[in-house]
């Protein structure tokens, strides 16, 4: 079974692999899931968990 929270989670996250390394790709603004408008410019966080990876990579999205 999979608990409610992670059925609908508060803030979008996805978990993904990038040349073979898997990681999550989140996003910090509960925003982004019920207001269209903030589809716009927003932040994504990528972070695998590699000693490679010193800090989370932020990305900026804009849909212009």
């Amino acid at each position: 079974q999979v608990c409610r929270g992670l059925r609908t989670p508060q803030l979008p996250v996805w978990l993904c692999s990038v040349t073979g390394r898997h990681g999550v790709l989140f996003g910090t603004d509960s925003l982004l899931l019920s207001d269209w408008k903030m589809e716009r410019v927003f932040h994504l966080y990528f972070y695998n968990g590699q000693r490679e990876q010193t800090e989370t990579a932020r990305l900026r999205i804009g849909t212009h």
